[in-house]
């Protein structure tokens, strides 16, 4: 998924932006995160350290001058070096493995309209790995039950939001 922003912003001046411990919010202009990441949403990135990158998370590589956005579905050490492979959501097949210098930083929150999802929270990280898990196939049969799963997770969470602000109300009462 590529990002937009002004043109004579280079990866190597995002990259400096990110390791000095700053945030960035991009905006996302393709489908290939979908459901994830639409095109419209932004996103916020912290910079991150290869060594930090755990399975499921999404981030932003630099792959030949374009900002990319796919989630990690494996991470392995190959010379020495970490190296990882992506996949979006809506790819059927597995991005060509990266070394961990094309690694520009870490997606932590998502927003889309009003409203705002931290990628960090309990809930939000189980998501992300159990999505990676389900991202490993490279089947074109694999999208429907991929989908189906997706949409019984939304449901699950909006039922146990409810469930906990129900439960929080009772409790203050």
């Amino acid at each position: 998924m590529t990002l937009s922003s002004l043109p004579e912003i280079t990866n190597h001046l995002v990259q400096t932006h990110l390791d000095a411990g700053r945030v960035m919010r991009l905006t996302i202009t393709t489908a290939s995160m979908w459901p994830t990441l639409a095109p419209g949403d932004r996103v916020t990135v912290r910079g991150i350290g290869a060594q930090d990158v755990k399975l499921g998370d999404v981030v932003v590589l630099n792959r030949q001058e374009v900002r990319l956005v796919h989630r990690v579905i494996a991470c392995r050490n190959e010379h020495g070096t970490a190296v990882l492979i992506t996949k979006g959501d809506n790819c059927v097949w597995a991005d060509e493995p990266l070394p961990e210098s094309q690694l520009l930083g870490l997606v932590v929150a998502i927003e889309r309209g009003a409203r705002a999802v931290n990628l960090q929270s309990a809930r939000a990280r189980w998501a992300n790995r159990a999505v990676a898990h389900l991202s490993r196939s490279e089947w074109r049969a694999q999208r429907l039950p991929r989908r189906l799963l997706w949409r019984a997770w939304r449901k699950w969470l909006r039922l146990s939001i409810r469930v906990s602000a129900q439960i929080a109300f009772w409790m203050a009462c």
